[in-house]
């Protein structure tokens, strides 16, 4: 005999519904009331229950016994009036198998009352996962019902009857959020099970319930001590060799470390749960929270896979979505994360199946499309979700936008989402993309700052910024340079054809010329040669700098040539003498030019190693910058600066004479002419790098010994090349030297700092007398430190901006001395001893 027992209160609205729906699958239906002012016991009657009177206490539980004692049958099925029971023929089956003593059944919370049976069974219409619960029990006298709320028979299912789940299922109408508010269910569930946990602490299931209820009235503080409590009485309980379930108290010990931050005590609660095998949703979603958070994107994937992939009941509650759209949402994002765009598309669609209203979703899909190359599509799906104040919809919009080529766009687009990200952003990684988009905009805009990303490195390329950080993910970066080709800046792609473009980027090269394949664009290779020239005053350490240049293994920088400079020289020469003469001949300029380009071509591919980017060094060279710069449209130039007090003072004791008349040079003659010459130097190669707009760096000698890192490494992402330890090592690498430059012996040495205040033990107030006029005004323009005390000596870059820049052209505020007037008083005189450093 299978009996219906039930208690109710003021349920006639509800009441009548539930006893019809099990009305024809047992054999009796007993209502318990506990003190009605409705007309609910006249609505049991009239539908066939038999009614006991029952005097409320606050418990639960004693009512339900009441409804027990009241009972004759040897099963008991235990509803409320709330629920409506599905599919009742089961119950007559699993009793008369004989092979179970408590039946589970599903219970599905509606989240509306008129939805019908179908609707929320499918989850159309139900409010989270439906949770198993033990509602058939096989009776005996040992079936006693426990605690004042949320009551169980706890000695009776520590027995351990045989227990199966019922092909049946509940249809629960209490949760509807209407019902509940109306009925203040939580308020009073609170008061009960702060009762409860008083009269029994060591009850681990009571403080759960009591934690939930906290929660859910906003009470942070309350929640996490109720846990705790809860979870000490629990691992306790387990010690003393009980076996409580622990699922929901573990579910809500997660949550609350999570929402609070506390990682910690997230993994230590996870950790405790895989130590005893448990694999259900609650946790694993959870988990792959963490994890998410934690960067340790394998394990998240692993374990949403492992929520989605759930296809049991559960007899805790689950998390609203666990199994479903959330478990699926997250795995698409771990997938996006991990740039498998089409796993992450095949998720998202996955979760909008169980919701298509779940907006992550839609946004999840929207940049799996970005990633697939599908702008288009991905721009359709988000363009619905403008109207909201998503910024994550802003965001993908914007990128999608800029996929396109559709730039002025973005730049609205990356505007709005700036304004709403200020509210936040539904996946933080978007937040990431945001800031990616506003350097994009920037390198449009033509006013691109160091920046972080994939795009930070992209600016650190074409802007041959040096960097430190490693390489970045190319991916996702070749519309950016399709962008560019649109806006018809197609030439300043160069850098991305570099060998330093693979270190900071890989696979960039490859990437871009696809793409622009893709849309019918090729990039050629023009063949113009990418000679380095290096030149400064003479003395100013440009041998130390070629020789730890040379130890890179991609470059050649030999002994300096001299006839470099000196067939410029001769160039100009003819064309002053002789132009008249050549022209009338049928050579013009451009044919000389042809001429001296070839020469030069030809000595410099005549000394250097096959397959090494060839760079030269004689310090003259660069007073031929605008010559150089017209021959070599590809050429860098590299101005190395030294403190002119320093130049000077080693310039006079130089031996150095003017093969013409066995006379001194010059400018080695004394102190005035080295510092005027020194002037000279700077102030023409200054003025000529405006005719090499970004083809010019300059560096100083001060930096190089005393930071040859960061210095060269300004100077190979100038060049373009990738970076090598080698040119901090130059002794071990074999550079070539002269026997002749007078700086070997010294280079032949470690990098060191010894010589760069070396002139200071010489030099006092008679020596600044001495020092020219122009070569003053330029210290001063270079930062250069006036104290002569080694304590006052500037050797930073921090004292030196005006020096340090890529494209400095000083042509406003430089010493005088125009570069025809330098170059023929320097070059014209010994040309073959005066340009050693």
């Amino acid at each position: 005999m299978l009996s219906l027992c039930l208690i109710a209160r003021d349920e006639a609205d509800l009441l009548g519904a539930c006893l019809d729906s099990v009305r024809d699958h047992v054999d009796e239906m007993v209502v318990v009331d506990t003190g009605s002012t409705d007309t609910t016991a006249e609505v049991a009657r009239a539908h066939g229950a038999r009614v006991v009177q029952h005097t409320w206490a606050d418990d639960f539980a004693a009512a339900r016994n009441a409804a027990l004692d009241a009972c004759q049958g040897d099963w008991i099925l235990v509803l409320d009036a709330d629920e409506r029971l599905i599919d009742g023929d089961v119950l007559a089956r699993a009793i008369s198998a004989d092979d179970l003593d408590l039946g589970l059944i599903a219970l599905h919370n509606a989240d509306r009352l008129d939805a019908c049976a179908a609707e929320v069974l499918s989850g159309s219409a139900r409010r989270g996962e439906p949770v198993l619960l033990p509602r058939l029990f096989r009776r005996d006298p040992t079936l006693r019902w426990e605690g004042i709320v949320h009551e169980t028979p706890r000695a009776w299912l520590e027995r351990g009857p045989r227990t199966r789940t019922l092909g049946c299922a509940l249809i629960h109408l209490g949760n509807v959020p209407a019902i509940r508010d109306a009925r203040q269910k939580g308020e009073r569930n609170r008061s009960l099970l702060e009762r409860r946990c008083a009269d029994d602490p060591t009850d681990a299931v009571a403080w759960g319930y009591l934690a939930r209820e906290r929660m859910d009235a906003g009470d942070a503080q309350g929640t996490t001590q109720a846990i705790e409590t809860g979870w000490s009485a629990l691992t306790a309980a387990i010690r003393a060799g009980a076996r409580p379930a622990y699922v929901s108290l573990a579910t809500l010990r997660t949550h609350d470390a999570l929402t609070r931050g506390d990682a910690a005590r997230a993994e230590e609660t996870l950790a405790w749960c895989d130590e005893r095998g448990c694999t259900h949703p609650n946790l694993a979603l959870l988990g792959g929270l963490l994890a998410e958070q934690k960067g340790a994107l394998e394990e998240a994937g692993r374990r949403y896979g492992a929520a989605a992939g759930w296809t049991g009941t559960s007899a805790a509650e689950l998390i609203p979505g666990a199994t479903t759209h959330v478990a699926w949402t997250r795995l698409g994002t771990i997938r996006l994360l991990q740039g498998h765009h089409e796993a992450a598309a095949s998720c998202f669609i996955r979760a909008l199946e169980f919701d298509g209203e779940d907006a992550e979703a839609h946004l999840g899909l929207a940049e799996a499309d970005l990633g697939n190359g599908l702008a288009a599509s991905a721009l359709g799906r988000v363009e619905r979700l403008l109207a909201e104040p998503i910024a994550d919809a802003w965001i993908l919009a914007a990128r999608a936008c800029s996929q396109l080529g559709r730039l002025e766009e973005v730049s609205l687009l990356t505007r709005q989402a700036t304004a709403h990200a200020k509210e936040g952003v539904l996946a933080p990684h978007r937040r990431e993309q945001l800031v990616q988009l506003m350097q994009e905009r920037a390198i449009y805009s033509g006013r691109a700052l160091p920046g972080r990303g994939p795009v930070g490195r992209l600016i650190d390329l074409l802007q041959h910024r040096p960097t430190e950080e490693g390489p970045e993910d190319a991916t996702g970066l070749e519309h950016i340079a399709l962008n560019l080709v649109r806006l018809g800046r197609a030439a300043e792609l160069a850098p991305l054809f570099e060998r330093r473009a693979e270190e900071l980027l890989p696979g960039i090269e490859a990437r871009v010329r696809a793409h622009l394949d893709a849309h019918g664009i090729t990039l050629s290779d023009d063949g113009e040669p990418d000679f380095v020239f290096i030149g400064g005053a003479g003395r100013s350490g440009t041998t130390l700098f070629r020789t730890m240049l040379s130890a890179h293994p991609d470059i050649w920088c030999g002994p300096e040539l001299k006839l470099v400079s000196a067939i410029c020289e001769l160039r100009d020469s003819w064309w002053e003498r002789m132009g008249r003469d050549l022209e009338a001949a049928g050579v013009d300029e451009t044919v000389l030019d042809a001429a001296v380009r070839g020469f030069v071509t030809s000595l410099l591919q005549a000394v250097a190693p096959e397959g090494q980017r060839i760079a030269e060094k004689t310090p003259h060279d660069l007073l031929h910058m605008e010559t150089l710069g017209r021959l070599y449209p590809e050429a860098r130039f590299i101005h190395v600066v030294r403190d002119g007090r320093a130049v000077s003072r080693s310039l006079t004791r130089q031996a150095w004479s003017d093969p013409s008349t066995g006379k001194p040079v010059w400018y080695c003659a004394n102190l005035t002419g080295a510092s005027r010459y020194w002037a000279q130097v700077v102030a023409s190669i200054r003025q000529q790098s405006s005719a090499v707009s970004g083809r010019y760096l300059e560096i100083r000698y001060e930096d190089l010994v005393s930071e040859p890192a960061a210095t060269m490494r300004r100077v190979l992402a100038f060049l373009g090349e990738r970076w090598s330890d080698a040119v901090l090592d130059h002794t071990s690498a074999g550079v070539q030297q002269s026997r002749l430059e007078s700086s070997t012996a010294a280079v032949l040495r470690p990098v060191g700092t010894s010589a760069v205040d070396g002139w200071r033990a010489s030099w006092g107030p008679t020596e600044d007398r001495q020092l020219d006029a122009d070569a003053q005004t330029m210290l001063r323009v270079l930062g250069y430190s006036s104290t002569t005390s080694s304590a006052g000596a500037s050797t930073t870059s921090s004292t030196m901006s005006s020096a340090s820049t890529s494209d400095t052209t000083g042509s406003s505020s430089t010493a005088a001395g125009s570069s025809s007037t330098v170059g023929s008083s320097v070059t014209s005189s010994g040309a073959s001893s005066s340009a050693a450093s």
